[in-house]
């Protein structure tokens, strides 16, 4: 009777023994999800990675809890246990919350080395890859993002691993498949996932953007804050690498023109470069050409303006596809010229202006700052398409009902924007 007692005692304190081993993994990875849902990724990562200290290994298969048979469920209803995904994306948000350089640096090298992990582990899912592609675009890597979202388009996606994804911020679920558009994609690059409404849009390594904001000379006086706010869209909203993007202020003639030779020199053949001008543009009814004004430029000197046609030629000798945007006043001549009446006879090029012929473009203060109408639009247009390729005449159709139906305090309607001229493209080629 003594050694059946002693038998009984020991198979219960075995069986508390293994259901507190049980609840470790449990408690801190749902620990971890709550902490997630707040925003709180720090210490959401520490609690993923008790989980793993305790159970070290993803699974997309079901698990089961319970510290006997006859009471063992199914946790989460079968949901896959990822803690190793979820510490890697717990690094990827943290880094986009890094207030350095250093730390952003940091957690960026955690992320790639966590998704990187799992990958080379044989458990690739769909979202390690895009989250893996989009850490090394953020950190300046476009080779390995271009290889991993080259990858990510020949996946087979039926069969690609299964995470769980309750750790994801609701702005990061989904991606949809595709192919790139025609028209703006080198032939050299292969089919890329294009994003759906989530988070993360993915980079693309063939778009580039050069943004120039002169105040000076003439100048709007928000055109310096309009190049930054377009660079911040450009970089979350429409899948363009931060490191593959030239911002100038206040530049003259030849600070501009050096920076756009650089610039082509990184570029593929055939790639897409996104051109806004925010500064003072001038027409010389003489020779019947455009000219923008760098800083150092005098309106009646024609040999010290930069002709936009020569701008554009930087880039058409590597076949560039060139989607311009231009904030300028546009007075009319005597004659009736007025800066954009050049329209260009060669090239692939997608001419835009901020204000219809004859007027001029206007500023609003949003969160403080003054900006320009047509910037602001262009953001917020940037923002709702939320796509790594978005077709041009589409796109200038949507500033124009945001400039009309307003993007700040009294502006609706204040100026009219115009749909692009194009040439050797259709408004349905991407950028």
């Amino acid at each position: 009777m003594r050694y059946a007692l002693r038998w009984i005692v020991f198979v219960v304190l075995s069986a508390l023994v293994v259901g507190a081993s049980a609840q470790v993994w449990r408690d801190a990875y749902e620990r971890g999800l709550r902490l997630a849902k707040q925003g709180n990724w720090a210490d959401a990562k520490k609690a993923f990675e008790e989980a793993i200290a305790d159970r070290g290994e993803d699974s997309q298969d079901p698990s089961t809890v319970g510290a006997a048979v006859t009471t063992r469920s199914l946790w989460r209803n079968g949901a896959p246990y990822s803690p190793n995904f979820a510490v890697a994306y717990c690094s990827f948000k943290l880094a986009a919350a890094a207030q350095s350089n250093e730390e952003r640096e940091a957690h960026l090298k955690d992320a790639i080395a966590g998704f990187s992990k799992l990958i080379s582990e044989g458990k690739a899912s769909v979202e390690a890859m895009v989250l893996l592609a989009s850490s090394y675009a953020a950190a300046g890597n476009m080779a390995e993002a271009s290889k991993i979202q080259k990858s990510l388009a020949q996946m087979d996606l039926e069969k690609a691993y299964k995470v769980d994804r309750e750790v994801l911020e609701p702005g990061d679920l989904g991606v949809i498949s595709g192919t790139a558009g025609p028209g703006t994609q080198p032939s050299n690059v292969d089919p890329l996932i294009l994003p759906g409404r989530f988070g993360l849009v993915p980079v693309l390594d063939f778009k580039f953007a050069l943004l120039i904001g002169n105040s000076e000379n003439g100048g709007p006086e928000f055109a310096t804050n309009d190049v930054d706010l377009i660079r911040e869209a450009l970089i979350e909203h429409a899948g363009y690498a931060e490191s593959n993007i030239v911002v100038l202020k206040n530049a003259t003639v030849e600070e501009i023109r050096k920076q756009a030779e650089a610039l082509v020199q990184r570029m593929p053949e055939a790639g897409t470069l996104f051109l806004f001008f925010s500064g003072q543009g001038v027409h010389d009814d003489r020779d019947k050409k455009d000219y923008l004004l760098g800083t150092d430029s005098d309106r009646t000197k024609i040999e010290t303006l930069l002709p936009k046609a020569d701008l554009y030629r930087i880039f058409m000798q590597k076949g560039s596809a060139i989607f311009a945007f231009f904030e300028t006043d546009r007075p009319k001549s005597a004659d009736g010229g007025y800066f954009g009446k050049e329209v260009p006879e060669l090239g692939r090029i997608a001419q835009c202006h901020g204000t219809m012929p004859g007027d001029d473009v206007y500023g609003l203060i949003w969160d403080g700052k003054q900006y320009g109408v047509y910037a602001r639009a262009i953001a917020v247009t940037l923002a709702d398409f939320h796509s790594n390729q978005i077709e041009v005449g589409e796109f200038c159709w949507q500033v124009f009902d945001r400039i009309r139906s307003g993007v700040g305090p009294s502006t609706g309607g204040l100026q009219v924007p115009t749909l692009p001229v194009v040439v050797g493209m259709t408004p349905t080629s991407r950028f």
